[in-house]
């Protein structure tokens, strides 16, 4: 698993790892998509703290060495898969926190 979460009584800490930079790649994604939803199901959860694994990079943004290998339809089709995760995670019944612990790179 890219991504995993636990439990510390009402806040889960959900960790995205993919070392050394923890970039976004299609299976990362779908990982973050399935924790994202199990997280969101819980009743118990008062809040959720995103994090990176290691000390280099919290998220370096997307894989652009993959990227290089996708035409523009499967490169439109992971970018929406990006966006509707994270509506997931801006729209989740609770608050949602990052703790930036290196290198956070991206866009919109």
């Amino acid at each position: 698993m890219l991504v995993t979460y636990e439990q510390k009584e009402f806040v889960y800490l959900l960790t995205i790892a993919n070392p050394p930079l923890n970039v976004l790649t299609d299976a990362l994604l779908s990982d973050l998509d399935v924790m994202v939803d199990e997280i969101i199901a819980k009743l118990d959860c008062r809040a959720l703290v995103v994090t990176g694994a290691g000390e280099k990079a919290f998220v370096a943004g997307a894989d652009i060495n993959q990227f290089l290998h996708l035409d523009a339809t499967e490169g439109a089709r992971l970018v929406e898969k990006g966006k509707k995760i994270f509506d997931k995670l801006a729209f989740a019944p609770f608050p949602v926190v990052c703790a930036i612990n290196g290198l956070a790179l991206g866009g919109d």
